[in-house]
């Protein structure tokens, strides 16, 4: 959160009254532009789970640093009785809402997945999940140029140059990898479980292994969901994590070639703990999320308002900006975190809705107006 940028730029135009936004810029250049409401603005405020919310707000405070936005927050007493009073005493809620009254922005899901593994390669097991490899070199660009702070190359010394890291498809055909964590029954499920970004490995000695994040292989991440729209592989009507496995069992001889549509490649770590996010503290299921950390601070309390994947029934949670995805990209941007198990991949496998969403920032947040 360091280097907080907040720009303030007042438009005006003329439907019968004059309506005001903010552009606020958090954290970078980018800006989203905002709408102050009221709270009694919000639709069905009075019936949220403020209580979790808050829960998941608290754990979230452990990560925040003092130049955080939040951080005089995370301070206060949070040992409330009343969660709702909380947020209503301690903040004021912008809706995502531009000039062109554009209110709403892309709702994604993901999960915590389960997959079956073993320690050892048999012919049940025959997929390698991976840590890091040791001949992985990351350059951090801002010791040579400060202003690209934040900014890694990662790839591998050849000849005594720094040349690309091998791509998903190289990683993959490598048959006698040394980085072995366990190994997998289906590639499928362990690229989703990359894309995901932690799971849990149900290991055929009774045991469950915790993985996270480890690295990248540094290429950039490419859809195959829209790489088989595009490609009129699958219709988008039918595009889901449900649609792409099932398309998978059908056709076993094709599937390699779809997946190396994404060269990226996630290496794991081993954690003692279930699925954390970019904060570093264990997600909360239904009321934490992923955003474009250039646009959105973690820690940022979020308010979504859209329909439930599976009935289209209107839904709505509060809950967290506590983490942060490569397929995350822009204002208006946002990815619900389900939970763990099947049926939280039911429902971030079908999770692709618009969304309006309103987020919190702390009463005495400073713009600094043009």
């Amino acid at each position: 959160m360091k280097n907080l940028l907040i720009l303030l730029t007042i438009y005006s135009f003329f439907t019968g009254c004059t309506t005001p936004f903010t552009k606020v810029s958090l954290n970078s250049d980018k800006a989203i532009e905002l709408k102050e409401l009221s709270f009694k603005e919000i639709k069905n405020w009075d019936t949220y789970s403020y209580e979790d919310a808050l829960k998941s707000f608290k754990a979230g405070c452990v990560a925040v640093k003092p130049k955080n936005i939040f951080y005089k927050i995370c301070q206060d007493d949070m040992m409330v009785s009343d969660a709702k009073a909380f947020f209503q005493n301690h903040f004021k809620p912008y809706r995502w809402e531009d000039s062109k009254h554009s209110k709403k922005g892309l709702m994604t899901g993901y999960y915590e997945p389960l997959l079956k593994g073993s320690l050892h390669k048999d012919n049940n097991h025959t997929i390698p999940l991976l840590a890091p490899p040791k001949d992985l070199v990351k350059i951090y660009l801002a010791s040579v140029i400060p202003e690209l702070k934040g900014k890694v190359v990662r790839g591998r010394m050849s000849k005594g140059k720094v040349i690309p890291y091998f791509s998903r498809k190289e990683i993959t055909q490598n048959e006698n990898p040394e980085n072995v964590i366990c190994w997998v029954q289906d590639k499928v499920d362990l690229f989703f479980l990359q894309i995901q970004g932690s799971g849990r490995i149900a290991l055929d000695n009774n045991q469950t292994l915790f993985v996270g994040y480890g690295d990248k292989n540094g290429h950039p991440y490419r859809s195959i969901g829209n790489y088989m729209i595009k490609n009129k592989i699958m219709s988008y009507g039918k595009m889901s994590l449900q649609g792409i496995k099932a398309w998978a069992i059908e056709h076993p001889q094709k599937i390699d070639a779809i997946l190396n549509q994404n060269p990226s490649y996630l290496f794991f770590s081993v954690n003692q703990t279930p699925a954390k996010g970019a904060m570093g503290v264990v997600l909360t299921p239904q009321h934490s999320f992923a955003v474009d950390t250039k646009y959105i601070p973690l820690g940022t309390p979020i308010l979504v308002q859209t329909s439930h994947p599976l009935t289209d029934k209107p839904f709505s949670s509060l809950g967290i900006a506590q983490d942060k995805g490569a397929a995350i990209k822009g204002g208006r941007r946002l990815d619900f975190f389900w939970g763990f198990g099947e049926d939280a991949a039911q429902l971030a496998g079908h999770t692709k809705s618009r969304a309006e969403m309103i987020i919190f920032l702390p009463n005495d947040f400073k713009v600094v107006s043009n």
